[in-house]
C-alpha cells in the first residue's frame, strides 16, 4: 500500500509531521506570506544605525527542502527581533536579504537544535551581497526553507540602516478582498440641470449611498462612471461645456478620488449631445473608519457650459463600483 497510513485527523493516532504541513500548504491555498498586513515588518532603529528590527507577526513558507513538496511551516514572532548586519566597504554598494529561515534536522544539512522540544527550528538570517532586483529567498538559496521580509542598500563606506534603505518584500499570504457595485438610474421625466461649480452633491441624488467598510480593509479602489449625460446646445456652434467628477467620502475627513475633468464643445443651435464620463483612483483608509458604515457621493457638475445646458434625467446611469483591498502596510 501507497498510501500514508494515518491521515489528518485520527483520534489516538500518532501523525506525521509531514501530513501536518499539508494541513498547513492547503490552509494558505501553497502560498507563502505574512499573516496580516502589519506582521513581520522590518524597520530601523528609531535612532538608526547597523542594525534593523523584525516586528512581532507571524507568516508562512514553503518546504524546499529536496523532498519536501505540498508541505508549509507555520512560524511566529513574539516580539521586536533585532538583527545586526554588516558594515559595508569602500569598495561600492551592497543589498542585503534579510529573511527568516526553517531548520528541520528531518532533512540533510539542517542543524539539531539545542533542545528538540522547544528548538529553535526557526531564526533570522542575512543573506549579504545579493543582486540588487532579488525578492526572494529562493532566488539566493534554492534548498532552504523560508521566506524573504526585506532587502537593505548599503553604500560604500556605510554601516548605517535608514528607513530610505529598506525595501519591503512582504506579501500577504491570503490576502482579503471585497466589492460593492451599485447602479442607478436618474430620477424625472424632464432634464435636471447640473448642479455648479463646487458642488458637493451626489449627481444625480439617486447615486449617494452608504456602505460598509471591512475592519481588515487597507485600501480601496474607487470607480465611477455616468452615461447618459445631455448636454444641449445653445449657441452658434462656439461653445463649449466644460465640468468635473470624483466619488467624495464626505465622513471620512472628505476622502475623494482626484477630480477629473469632462468637456462637451457646442456643434450648433439645437442640437443635442449624449455623453459618458468616468473617474477613479485608489485611497487608503485609516484606521480609524475601518469596520464602520460610511456616506459615499459619486459627484458630477459643471464648471461653466457657455450657452450649453447641461442636465441628467431618468435614463441617465450612474455605476459606482469600490473594491476593498488588504495590503501590507
Amino acid at each position: 500500500m501507497t498510501w500514508e497510513g494515518v491521515p489528518w485527523m485520527i483520534d489516538g493516532a500518532e501523525h506525521t509531521a509531514e501530513v501536518g504541513r499539508l494541513l498547513g500548504y492547503l490552509a494558505t491555498q501553497a502560498g507563502e506570506g505574512i499573516a496580516a498586513p502589519a506582521d513581520l515588518k522590518v524597520v530601523a532603529s528609531a535612532i538608526p544605525d547597523g542594525n534593523v528590527h523584525i516586528l512581532s507577526g507571524a507568516g508562512a513558507a514553503m518546504n524546499r527542502f529536496p523532498g519536501g513538496g505540498q508541505q508549509t511551516y507555520l512560524f511566529r514572532n513574539e516580539g521586536d527581533e533585532v538583527v545586526a548586519l554588516a558594515p559595508q566597504g569602500s569598495s561600492g554598494v551592497r543589498y542585503d536579504l534579510v529573511c527568516v529561515v526553517v531548520e528541520d534536522p528531518q532533512y540533510p544539512g539542517m542543524p539539531e537544535p539545542v533542545d528538540p522540544a522547544n528548538g529553535p527550528y526557526v531564526k533570522s538570517k542575512v543573506y549579504s551581497n545579493v543582486p540588487a532586483d532579488t525578492t526572494h529567498l529562493w532566488e539566493v538559496d534554492p534548498d532552504q526553507t523560508g521566506y524573504a521580509l526585506a532587502r537593505v542598500k548599503f553604500d560604500a563606506s556605510d554601516g548605517t540602516v535608514n528607513p530610505v534603505d529598506i525595501v519591503d518584500l512582504r506579501k500577504l499570504v491570503l490576502a482579503r478582498r471585497d466589492e460593492f457595485l451599485r447602479v442607478v438610474n436618474g430620477v424625472g421625466a424632464s432634464q435636471t440641470p447640473l448642479p455648479g461649480p463646487g458642488s458637493v452633491v451626489a449627481t444625480p441624488t439617486t447615486a449617494e449611498t452608504m456602505v460598509d467598510i471591512p475592519d481588515w480593509a487597507t485600501h480601496m479602489i474607487v470607480e465611477a462612471d455616468w452615461a447618459g449625460i445631455q448636454a444641449l446646445d445653445m449657441s452658434d456652434g462656439n461653445g463649449r461645456a466644460i465640468g468635473f467628477v470624483r466619488v467624495l467620502f464626505p465622513d471620512m475627513d472628505d476622502l475623494s478620488t482626484q477630480y477629473v475633468e469632462w468637456a462637451v464643445d457646442a456643434v450648433g443651435p439645437g442640437y443635442l449631445q449624449v455623453f459618458a464620463t468616468f473617474c477613479g483612483g485608489e485611497l487608503e483608509i485609516a484606521d480609524e473608519f475601518k469596520g464602520t458604515r460610511q456616506n459615499v457621493r459619486p459627484i458630477l457638475y459643471r464648471d461653466s457650459q457657455a450657452a450649453m445646458q447641461t442636465s441628467t434625467d431618468r435614463y441617465t446611469n450612474q455605476r459606482l463600483r469600490i473594491t476593498f483591498m488588504e495590503r501590507v502596510v
